[in-house]
């Protein structure tokens, strides 16, 4: 059999020749490294099922570890991604290596190569991953996020009776598949494949059906990207050694921005509005995390004057973000595409009040001026709609 025929020639009904009273066995395809995905794997395995992965970035097996591990890298740029970001799967914001890349033109070129490439080393990857689910036979294949995780999935398994399940992140549909008409394409081939979807906004539920998924295909609004741990995440107390540390004076509030260095994260507004915030309440605190040595970051404090009153933090580990967010009165999110951020749903979760994009996914969560305020992520000018 050679690799073109793997792609085409059906799979076996998963579970044919099994104990029915077995547990189920799962298959994830997604980028090992996130925290969501350690979260989803982790609550079924914790639930008793099997779970396998098929990473499309390298990265460890988990804990608890999954029956399997297989990784199959869909970009060139990943090995130089993973060797910038080695402690990236632990961690919300990236290794130190990562924090100074993004937002570079390093980062970028990375980044553009990836959206160029992906879609062609999907082709040339699919085989393999087939020939993986082949081997594991799961009852079903979960493709976390769609490009390109669930378009790979999608491509290797067309005309295999697996169920595949694909969920979109954030920005599945209004900023990767809005850029270029070739992923597009793809997304709306893949939808067209999946028996499941499920999104963490109504917003995405409904550009799911734009794209092409079948209105009589099941669809799911999950929220929480796997689960927000409330061991973590809680009012509390501040933690007086974090305020030693950051030399955040007592009674001083807090401004924190968790969201890093990602491109479609207004950063440049968030630090052009500090000055104008100083002007108020000049005891006012500005901690920005995952942007420690970023280049972009350090640029604006020192163009704007403001490195008394903002801590560029270094990458944080998931679990520490609580500790974060219980220092913050205010917590910044100006993005231009999202879906229901994680760091939100935390933040929120800790107390702390949210001052965030207006886009449509976020407003299915914050109302202006009742539970939070939305802000004009383009224009730090302005004042909040």
């Amino acid at each position: 059999m050679n690799k073109s025929d793997s792609a085409t020639r059906p799979i076996p009904s998963p579970g044919y020749d099994r104990d029915v009273s077995c547990n189920l066995r799962l298959c994830f395809v997604a980028d090992g490294r996130a925290m969501h995905i350690h979260n989803w794997m982790r609550h079924f395995q914790l639930s008793g099922f099997e779970v396998h992965l098929i990473s499309t970035y390298p990265c460890d097996r988990g804990d608890p570890p999954v029956a399997s591990l297989h990784v199959v890298p869909l970009d060139y740029s990943a090995g130089v991604r993973a060797r910038a970001g080695g402690a990236e799967a632990r961690t919300t914001h990236g290794a130190p290596a990562v924090a100074r890349l993004r937002g570079s033109l390093l980062w970028r070129a990375l980044a553009e190569i990836k959206n160029r490439t992906a879609p062609s080393m999907v082709r040339l990857k699919s085989g393999r991953v087939r020939r993986i689910v082949e081997s594991i036979r799961p009852d079903l294949v979960l493709a976390q996020r769609i490009p390109f995780e669930g378009i790979l999935a999608a491509h290797a398994l067309r005309n295999a009776p697996v169920p595949l399940l694909i969920s979109s992140w954030g920005t599945d549909f209004t900023w990767i598949a809005a850029r270029s008409r070739r992923i597009a394409r793809l997304t709306r081939t893949a939808l067209t494949r999946a028996d499941g979807f499920h999104a963490d906004c109504q917003r995405d539920l409904r550009l799911a059906r734009e794209f092409g998924y079948s209105d009589s295909k099941p669809a799911r609004l999950l929220i929480g990207n796997g689960g927000i741990l409330p061991q973590a995440f809680y009012p509390g107390a501040v933690d007086e050694s974090l305020m030693r540390r950051f030399q955040i004076p007592a009674g001083a509030p807090v401004v924190i921005n968790a969201r890093g260095a990602k491109p479609y994260i207004r950063n440049d507004m968030f630090f052009q509005s500090i000055p104008r915030v100083l002007r108020d309440r000049p005891e006012t605190v500005f901690l920005g995390v995952g942007m420690c040595g970023n280049a972009m970051a350090e640029s604006w404090v020192k163009r704007l004057g403001i490195g008394h009153a903002v801590r560029l933090l270094p990458f944080v580990e998931h679990l520490e973000m609580g500790r974060l967010f219980r220092l913050a009165t205010v917590a910044v999110s100006p993005s231009d595409h999202d879906g229901t951020p994680n760091s939100l749903l935390e933040a929120i979760a800790c107390g702390v009040f949210p001052v965030v994009g207006n886009i449509a996914s976020v407003r299915e969560w914050i109302e202006h001026g009742v539970n939070g305020l939305l802000c004009d992520q383009e224009n730090a000018d302005r004042s909040p709609k």
